[in-house]
């Protein structure tokens, strides 16, 4: 069954993020931040396959892109969402009522039921963020924002 797991975290030597110019908002800047300052260990499994990632650099770009991706896989058709940096991808179908799911490196795919697709996306992303809420990073107020696309 298609998994993603946050696991152990890890000293991170990365440098802080930048936004001279103040492009970012509060909610993409906190993320980024948290997920420098506490990286973490992500396995992404497959059947019988697993990628290790790490939530910087590889995992800002799924989170960075949550929540418009999520809410394109449960109405489109066909979606693909970039898991991390280098690139890993996670395709889905949607046929009547469950999707198609399957990472770019796994040779078999998952059909899930919607919840079990939210488990997948929307229960990653809401852990991220709640670990960044506990450590400081987001308010209770950017986490449901974040979570609903509405910032």
């Amino acid at each position: 069954m298609i998994n993603i797991e946050i696991e152990n975290s890890f000293i991170s030597y990365s440098q802080e993020p930048i936004d001279p110019f103040n492009e970012l908002d509060p909610i993409t800047f906190g993320l980024r931040r948290f997920m420098r300052e506490n990286n973490h260990q992500v396995k992404l499994t497959q059947g019988n396959l697993t990628r290790n990632l790490k939530f910087d650099p590889d995992m800002i770009l799924f989170v960075e892109a949550f929540p418009e991706d999520f809410f394109e896989a449960l109405t489109s058709n066909e979606t693909t969402i970039d898991i991390a940096n280098w690139p890993i991808l996670l395709f889905i179908q949607k046929r009547e009522d469950l999707f198609n799911c399957r990472f770019d490196f796994a040779e078999t795919s998952d059909l899930l039921k919607e919840n079990e697709l939210k488990a997948l996306l929307l229960g990653t992303a809401e852990k991220i963020a709640n670990m960044a809420k506990e450590k400081g990073y987001l308010t209770d107020e950017q986490v449901k924002q974040f979570l609903t696309g509405k910032w």
